[in-house]
């Protein structure tokens, strides 16, 4: 092979070597533009502002509750309602249905307590019925905000030590108040008495 020959050849493979040197360079620039570009639309604007939960609605504090004055109708322990619950009454033909219910089991039945509905209401507190004595419900405050009325009620049970009559029980207490359109809330308690 001639000298002359054999500087072609190193010649050729010196500008293919340079070609594929230029080319991958190229190549590696343009798959780091990508993947820089794709980072930066990755990444978080520090400046953009998280937008924040919206706060939930929250209920009136306890603490704007005031107490209202309320009158005890009757408060006894035997009565023609059986079942635990609470109610509201404001008009007549609903308080005379409920005062009939109760006194079911007497005979005269007693005389039905006065309510002027046009600016009272009454609040009834049942609690069930139990096969012995000892038991009692006691609507104890009303307290009162804005939006709600709050119904305390404590419920009283019997300890072991008490002696108790074999009598089924009913107890029961009814109140009214001023007339109002507010939502009730009862809140209630029980308790034992120990008889100590």
């Amino acid at each position: 092979m001639s000298k002359k020959t054999l500087l072609l050849i190193l010649i050729t493979l010196a500008i293919a070597a340079a070609v594929f040197i230029f080319l991958d360079i190229k190549l590696y620039q343009q798959t780091n533009s990508k993947t820089t570009s794709s980072i930066r639309r990755q990444t978080p604007n520090p400046s953009a502002k998280t937008p924040s939960p919206s706060p939930l609605a929250s209920s009136p504090p306890a603490s704007n509750l005031k107490s209202i004055p309320f009158e005890s109708l009757d408060k006894q322990y035997f009565s023609g309602q059986d079942q635990k619950t609470n109610l509201q009454i404001t008009n007549q033909q609903d308080w005379q249905t409920l005062w009939q219910t109760i006194n079911s089991f007497q005979s005269p039945m007693p005389q039905l307590p006065h309510v002027d509905f046009s600016k009272e209401m009454v609040i009834a507190a049942f609690a069930g019925q139990f096969p012995n004595g000892g038991h009692s419900i006691e609507i104890t405050q009303l307290k009162a905000n804005d939006q709600i009325i709050q119904v305390s009620i404590l419920t009283t049970s019997p300890g072991r030590k008490c002696g108790t009559t074999t009598a089924i029980t009913q107890p029961y207490h009814l109140i009214k108040t001023a007339l109002s359109q507010k939502k009730i809330e009862y809140l209630e308690t029980t308790t034992v008495d120990n008889c100590q």
